[in-house]
C-alpha cells in the first residue's frame, strides 16, 4: 500500500521552535555564588510520521523551567533548586502510528528537584 507524501511535512520538523534563557549570577562573599535561572522553550508542532496523520501530530507547546543554586567554590559543592515544565504543560515525546491506531507517550508533568554536585 503506498502513500503519496508529496507536500506533507517532515517528520518530527516543527517550522519553528526556540528557546531562551536568562541567567543572573551574584557573588557571595569570596568563595561562593548564587545562580539564578529561567528558560523558556518553544515548538510550533510537528507530526510523528511522514503521512502527517492529525492523530499522530503534536500541537504547539512551550515549556518554563527554573533554577536557583549556591555554589561553594573551594570545596567544588553545588547544590541547585529546580523545576520543569512549571506551566504544567502536556505534550508528547513520542509518537509512533500503526494499522492499530497511534501510541502517544506524554511527556513528564511539572516537575521539581534538588541537585546536589561536587567537582573533583
Amino acid at each position: 500500500n503506498a502513500f503519496d507524501l508529496s507536500g506533507n511535512e517532515v517528520p518530527r520538523s516543527p517550522r519553528l521552535s526556540g528557546n531562551l534563557g536568562l541567567v543572573q549570577n551574584i557573588e557571595v562573599g569570596s568563595n561562593g555564588e548564587i545562580e539564578i535561572g529561567a528558560d523558556v522553550y518553544y515548538n510550533g508542532g510537528f507530526y510523528y510520521t511522514s503521512q502527517n496523520f492529525e492523530s499522530g501530530q503534536q500541537k504547539a507547546y512551550s515549556l518554563l523551567n527554573a533554577r536557583v543554586g549556591y555554589r561553594y567554590r573551594p570545596w567544588g559543592l553545588g547544590i541547585t533548586a529546580f523545576g520543569i515544565n512549571l506551566d504544567d504543560e502536556t505534550y508528547s515525546y513520542a509518537g509512533i502510528t500503526a494499522d492499530f491506531g497511534t501510541a502517544i507517550t506524554l511527556a513528564p508533568p511539572r516537575t521539581y528537584g534538588l541537585r546536589l554536585n561536587l567537582d573533583f
